[in-house]
Order: C-alpha cells, then structure tokens, then sequence
C-alpha cells in the first residue's frame, strides 16, 4: 500500500507540476503576446511622433525660406530706393554745373528758329535778361518767325525752359528734367544689377 500511496501521490505530484507548468507557459504566452502588442502600439506611435517631427520640421524650413525670401527682396528694394535717392541727390546738386545756360543756348536758339510765332524762354532767376535777349536777337535775326522774350523764373535752378506763346510747344532743359531723365534711365538698370 506505501508504494501504491508513492505511485499515487507522484501522479498528483506530476500532474499538479504539469498543470502548473502549462499554466506558467499559458501565463508566459500571454505576457509574450502582450509584451509584443505593447511593443508594436510603441513603435507605432514613435513612428507617428517621427513622421510628425519630420513634417514640422519641413514645415518651419519652407517658413523659414519665405520669410527670408521676403526680407531679401525687401532689403533689396529698400536698398534700390536709398540709391535712387542718393543718385537724385547728386544729380540735382550736380545739374546746375552741367546744365548752364551756354550749354543750351544752341538748342534754344534751334527750337526758337522753328517755331512760327514768339518763343518765351524760361531762365533762372538771376540770369542777365537784357544780355540773353540781346543774344537771341542777333543770333536769330532773319532766321526766326517771331521774337523771343525772356523772363526769369523763380525756382529754376539751372538750364532753362522754351514756351511758343500760342502754347503748342514747351520744351524744358531744366535742371529737373535733366535729374528726372537721368533717373528713369538708371533706375531700370540700377534694378536689374540689385536682382542679379
């Protein structure tokens, strides 16, 4: 009978060792199962953070080009009108030098000439009225229509202005003129040089 009770209570005994090993695989298979969900969800949701880390990333770069792009070209146009008001600057107080009265008297003495009636010329305030009109006599006696009456104006700085009396003609060689003309042909090309 001992050894019936031994055979019986190593059946129990290797049952219960069995039972207890299957659930501990049970446990162990389950606990894999759920250690491997818990990894997969957690390499999901890196790969989410990554993949949005990424995107904004990209995002604040093509931001960040923009607003450069932006401040460049505003620099370069802040840049183009500071030289463009330099350049006017120095050519309206370099225009008198360039632009007297003898350097336009041939051109005045040629519009005057064309003319059909009386030609006005502008002059600056200042200038020798009698001794320019005394000029234009003589030099356009018989080859003008009409006379030429000077007149001072006040304001006018350098150069000077030629007015037909009926109004169909006023051709200005002024200082102004000459300071505009010179702007509007460099400011193009200034452009083109601050684009390049």
């Amino acid at each position: 009978m001992a050894e019936q009770l031994n055979e019986f209570l190593e059946k129990i005994q290797n049952e219960a060792v069995g039972k207890a090993t299957e659930q501990a695989e049970l446990k162990l298979a389950q606990a894999k199962l759920e250690a491997e969900k818990i990894l997969g969800d957690a390499r999901k949701e890196a790969e989410k953070i990554i993949a949005d880390a990424e995107a904004k990333a990209k995002q604040f770069a093509e931001n960040g080009e923009k607003t450069l792009r932006f401040a460049s070209r505003d620099v370069l146009t802040y840049t183009r009108q500071e030289l463009e008001s330099l350049l006017k600057k120095v050519f309206a107080e370099k225009a008198p030098e360039v632009l007297t009265l003898d350097s336009v008297k041939p051109i005045i003495l040629k519009l005057a000439a064309e003319c059909e009636g009386d030609v006005k010329v502008e002059v600056p305030e200042g200038s020798d009225v009698e001794k320019l009109e005394k000029y234009f006599f003589s030099e356009l006696a018989g080859k003008a229509k009409g006379g030429v009456k000077v007149c001072p104006v006040k304001g006018l700085k350098a150069g000077a202005s030629v007015v037909s009396v009926n109004g169909d003609l006023k051709i200005e060689l002024t200082d102004e003129t000459l300071v505009e003309l010179l702007s509007s042909q460099l400011s193009p090309k200034l452009a083109a040089v601050l684009r390049d």
